[in-house]
């Protein structure tokens, strides 16, 4: 299996857990406030879509530009466009060395995920947790 796959297979993972995180959520949940400087689910989510969105204008040469905020079903639609157009990149741009794909993991997308814990958590204690999944054995598709 090649690095490139790879990458592209973490992307697919994180769209996945990330829509298991945010489906089915109580119509408050974006705007759920678990305590004082804990951010929101929109937040969190706007802020993970300008993750994607960046890393990919970084990825193609381009200048990261800062994303005005989102509503709720905008915010989601964008997150997975812009995983759909980091993909195509991963599969159309140079292939990053090492150094690149180790920033990568150990920086934005870690972050991604990490924020996805928190999505869950927050669904917690919001009153409508996610159902388990037993992740190893999900059918997530790369592209």
């Amino acid at each position: 299996m090649d690095y490139i796959y790879l990458l592209r297979h973490f992307l697919a993972t994180l769209a996945f857990r990330t829509q298991h995180a945010v489906r089915g959520a109580p119509e408050d949940y974006p705007e759920f406030k678990a305590g004082k400087n804990v951010w929101t689910p929109l937040r969190i989510m706007n802020h993970m879509t300008e993750i994607v969105v960046s890393t990919n204008d970084v990825y193609c040469g381009r200048d990261a530009e800062k994303m005005d905020p989102l509503e709720w079903e905008e915010v989601i639609e964008k997150f997975h466009s812009a995983l759909h157009e980091l993909d195509n990149s991963l599969l159309e741009a140079d292939p990053p060395g090492a150094a690149r794909i180790l920033q990568l993991f150990q920086g934005p997308w870690l972050d991604m995920m990490t924020h996805v814990g928190q999505l869950m958590t927050l669904r917690r204690l919001a009153g409508k947790p996610v159902e388990t999944e037993p992740y190893y054995r999900s059918n997530i598709r790369v592209g």
